[in-house]
């Protein structure tokens, strides 16, 4: 995706505000990453409050959970057991970012990079509703 100097400007600062606010450490190097990944990763679909658009979407923390959460879900016809993850994310969102929480499964492959992540949901946020303990 092709993203104008002002849009990085956008995702620094959206990055910046969520990573002090959640006590991150490193946040200049997490902040550059969200960047790299932003510019890097082709647009796909999501679900974003409820309705379907096409744009980029970059995790920036993940939720803690100690133990994981796994549940039976059908995926290509096979009964599988995926890990549901849920996050802390930013979405372009035509010229403006948004921070989002997000949910998706992932399906384990015979390697992480073969590893499918599926049935992404995300909804728009603010600051003060990040109340769950993260890791990044």
């Amino acid at each position: 995706m092709n993203i104008t100097a002002e849009m990085v400007q956008k995702v620094k600062a959206v990055a910046d505000e969520a990573l002090q606010k959640i006590g991150a450490d490193s946040i200049q190097e997490k902040v550059d990453l969200a960047v790299k990944f932003a510019r890097s990763q082709a647009p796909m679909q999501i679900v974003l409050d409820g309705g379907s658009l096409v744009t980029v979407a970059v995790d920036i923390a993940t939720v803690f959970s100690q133990e994981g959460s796994y549940r039976q879900i059908k995926y290509k016809g096979a009964t599988v057991t995926a890990e549901a993850i849920q996050a802390l994310s930013i979405v372009l969102v035509g010229d403006n970012v948004k921070l989002c929480k997000s949910t998706y499964d992932v399906v384990p492959g015979s390697t992480f990079q073969d590893a499918q992540f599926i049935n992404a949901r995300y909804w728009i946020t603010t600051l003060d509703a990040l109340t769950e303990k993260y890791i990044c």
